[in-house]
């Protein structure tokens, strides 16, 4: 597993056109550098990954193998380059019991979580999850 320098800056490519397709390499390529983690679009992920160290997905489901048509399963996240992922972002938000599913899958196939949290009520509680 990656581990990033703390303290690290997370750069979120967003769905921004400056930073899609054949964008996304170029900027990953220019933010290779140590403490820097690129949020790529998860269809970026590969191509993203091959120019720069840290690639963590913007989205992770908690399903696994199977008939889940459109879900970001992490094993292929992991086998195509993301390092982690990002959780509960301000854009996608989901459930406790989400969060608690997309860590344990990220811990198994060995992927980063960064978990997102609005209020402190929720944090102690994602805390104790161990993201």
């Amino acid at each position: 597993m990656v581990r990033l320098k703390k303290p690290s800056l997370i750069v979120n490519f967003k769905t921004f056109e400056a930073a899609t397709g054949k964008n996304s390499d170029k900027l990953a390529k220019k933010l290779d550098i140590p403490g820097i983690v690129v949020a790529a679009q998860n269809t970026d992920i590969y191509r993203v990954s091959k120019v720069a160290k840290n690639v963590f997905a913007q989205h992770v489901d908690p399903q696994g193998h199977g008939q889940f048509t459109g879900h970001d399963n992490a094993c292929a996240l992991k086998e195509n380059g993301a390092a982690g992922v990002i959780i509960n972002h301000s854009e996608d938000r989901v459930d406790l019991e989400t969060i608690r599913k997309n860590i344990e899958i990220c811990k198994k196939v060995g992927l980063i979580s960064l978990v997102c949290i609005g209020g402190h009520d929720k944090a102690e509680e994602v805390a104790r999850m161990n993201p």
